[in-house]
C-alpha cells in the first residue's frame, strides 16, 4: 500500500475513525455481510473477512459549480449552478465514477468541492505518484480523470475508484450544419415534400422536368438520392405527410390524397374533388382545408366518417396555400394540432395560424379549431413563406421557409421560434440556417429526424443541421 503524500494534515473521516467507539457489536456486522457480498474486495490478492472494515465510496456529488456564458468570441459572464443537478454514478464492479449528462459547455472544472461518501479512510491523487489525504474542504481538479483510494481502518487492503467529470464541447445554443453532397440528379426537381422515415430513410416526392411524379430516397446517414417513377394521374403538391405506422400521404393537384408503403406504388384514399386541400395528418385523423367552402375537414384514417370541424374565428382567415400542418407534444403531456399557412385574405407578411387540443381518448374532430390572430404590423407572429416549413422543435415550434409571400423577406433568411406552441414567434440568432442558403432561388424542401437533425434540400443540395442542446437532450 502506497504511503499518503508529503501533506500530513488528518481529514474529517480519520478524525472521525480514531474517536468513534463500536457501540453494537451487530450492527456493524450485520452491515459488513451485505456491502461485502454485493462489492468487491478490499483487496484483490487477500479477501477481507466479513467483520473487517470496508473501504468504499457509497455516495459522490458535485458542489457549486461556475459557467461562462459567452455573448460573442471576446465576450462573456459568468453564472453559478448546483453540480448536484447532474448525478454522478458509480459503479462498484468497475470502481469507475462519472456523471452521464455531461455538464453544459464552459465549466469551469479545475476547482471544484466534491461531496464524497464513504466508509474507511481516503487519499487522491492526479498522477498516481503524489497523494493527498482527502478532506470536503478540498477543492478538486476534475479537468482529467482522478484517483480516489479508500482503505479500511485496519490497513487489509484498499479499493481504487477513477473519477472523471465530463463536460460538453459543444455551446448547447449552437447550430451545427453540414452539407452532405451536391447531386445534379435531384436539381431539376419542383414542387417538392420530403419526409423522414423511422427507418432512418429520407423520402422525396416531386416533379421533374416533365410534370411526371418522381420519388427519390436515401438514407440519412450515407448514400445519395436514387429516383424512381411513379405512376400518378396528377402531379404532386408540396404537401406530403408520413402517418405514425409509416404510411406516406400526399395531396395531388385534383384535390385527391393518395397513399403509399414505398413511395412509389400509390392508391387512392380520397377521390378527387375541387377546392380540397391537403393539410396533414394526425395519429387518428387526416386534414382537408376546403378552399372554397372556407372550412376544415377531417376524415378517419381509412378516408371515411367525413367530418366538418368547429372553428372559433372567421373561416376566411383558413390558409388556402402553403399550408403546413404538425402534432407537438406539450410540456404537460398533452398533444396539440399546429397548422399554418397563407391566405388571400392575408395582405401582411405574417401566416395564418390555427391550432386544437388532442385527445388520447379519441373524438379529437369534435374539439375546436383556435385561431391565433395578429397585429398588421405581425409582430411576434409567424412568418408567411413560400414554402413554409413548420415543425416542432426544441419544445416548441420552428419556422422558415422560401422568399416572403409580400416579398419584403428573403428566401432563408432566419428560423422563427414558439415556445408557447404557436402563439407568438420570434427570430432567433443561433438557431439559424447555413449562411449559405441566404436568399436562395432554388426549390426547397426540408424535414426534420427522429434524432432531431433538420434536413434541407435546396436545389441538387442537401444540408443536415442540429442545435446541440436537442442532441444532449436526447442522450
Amino acid at each position: 500500500m502506497r504511503k499518503c503524500c508529503v501533506h500530513k494534515r488528518t481529514s474529517a473521516k480519520q478524525k472521525t475513525a480514531k474517536s468513534m467507539k463500536i457501540k453494537s457489536f451487530f450492527i456493524p456486522v450485520l452491515m459488513a455481510v451485505i456491502v461485502s457480498s454485493l462489492l468487491p474486495s478490499c483487496n484483490s490478492e487477500e479477501e477481507v473477512g466479513e467483520t473487517s472494515p470496508l473501504c468504499y465510496i457509497s455516495g459522490f456529488s458535485l458542489g457549486t459549480l461556475k459557467r461562462d456564458i459567452y455573448l460573442s468570441e471576446d465576450s462573456f459572464y459568468t453564472v453559478t449552478f448546483n453540480g448536484a443537478a447532474f448525478p454522478m454514478v458509480i459503479d462498484q464492479r468497475s470502481l469507475t465514477i462519472a456523471n452521464t449528462d455531461s455538464l453544459p459547455c464552459h465549466t469551469h472544472v479545475d476547482a471544484i468541492l466534491a461531496n464524497v461518501s464513504f466508509t474507511g479512510l481516503a487519499t487522491y491523487t492526479y498522477d498516481d505518484i503524489t497523494w493527498y489525504n482527502y478532506s470536503a474542504q478540498d477543492s478538486l481538479n476534475f479537468s482529467q480523470p482522478l484517483k480516489f483510494q479508500i482503505y479500511p481502518t485496519d490497513g487489509s487492503g484498499s479499493r481504487i475508484y477513477t473519477v472523471k467529470v465530463n463536460v460538453h464541447q459543444q455551446d448547447e445554443n449552437d447550430m451545427t450544419w453540414k452539407m452532405m453532397e451536391s447531386e445534379a440528379s435531384i436539381e431539376g426537381l419542383a414542387s417538392r415534400g420530403i419526409v423522414a422515415g423511422k427507418d432512418g430513410m429520407l423520402v422525396m416526392m416531386a416533379k421533374d422536368g416533365m410534370g411526371n411524379v418522381v420519388c427519390a430516397k436515401r438514407t440519412a446517414d450515407a448514400g445519395t438520392w436514387t429516383l424512381s417513377s411513379v405512376s400518378l394521374a396528377e402531379p404532386c403538391t408540396e404537401t406530403l405527410k408520413q402517418t405514425a405506422d409509416g404510411t406516406l400521404m400526399m395531396g395531388c393537384k385534383d384535390g385527391s390524397v393518395v397513399k403509399s408503403l414505398d413511395g412509389i406504388n400509390w392508391t387512392e384514399l380520397l377521390p378527387a374533388k375541387a377546392n380540397r386541400l391537403f393539410a396533414g395528418v394526425s395519429e387518428k385523423r387526416i386534414y382537408t382545408i376546403d378552399t372554397a367552402g372556407k372550412s376544415v375537414v377531417s376524415y378517419d384514417m381509412a378516408g371515411g366518417n367525413e367530418c366538418k370541424e368547429l372553428l372559433d374565428d372567421d373561416a376566411t382567415c383558413l390558409p388556402e396555400s402553403n399550408v403546413n400542418l404538425c402534432v407537438m407534444e406539450m410540456k404537460n403531456g398533452g398533444k396539440r394540432l399546429v397548422m399554418a399557412g397563407s391566405s388571400v385574405e392575408n395582405t401582411d407578411k405574417s401566416a395564418e395560424l390555427w391550432s386544437k387540443p388532442l385527445s388520447s381518448a379519441g373524438g379529437e374532430e369534435k374539439s375546436k379549431w383556435m385561431y391565433f390572430s395578429h397585429n398588421s404590423d405581425s409582430r411576434n407572429a409567424c412568418p408567411d413563406r413560400k414554402p413554409l416549413f413548420v415543425f416542432p422543435y426544441d419544445d416548441g415550434l420552428i419556422a422558415f421557409g422560401g422568399a416572403g409571400v409580400d416579398a419584403t423577406a428573403e428566401a432563408m433568411d432566419t428560423i422563427h421560434y414558439s415556445p408557447d406552441y404557436g402563439i407568438t414567434w420570434m427570430p432567433m440568432e443561433k438557431l439559424c440556417v447555413p449562411a449559405e442558403l441566404k436568399s436562395t432561388k432554388a426549390e426547397l424542401s426540408a424535414t426534420v429526424d427522429a434524432e432531431g437533425f433538420i434536413w434541407i434540400v435546396a436545389g441538387k443540395e442537401t444540408w443536415r443541421g442540429r442545435l446541440n442542446r436537442v442532441a444532449f437532450n436526447k442522450k
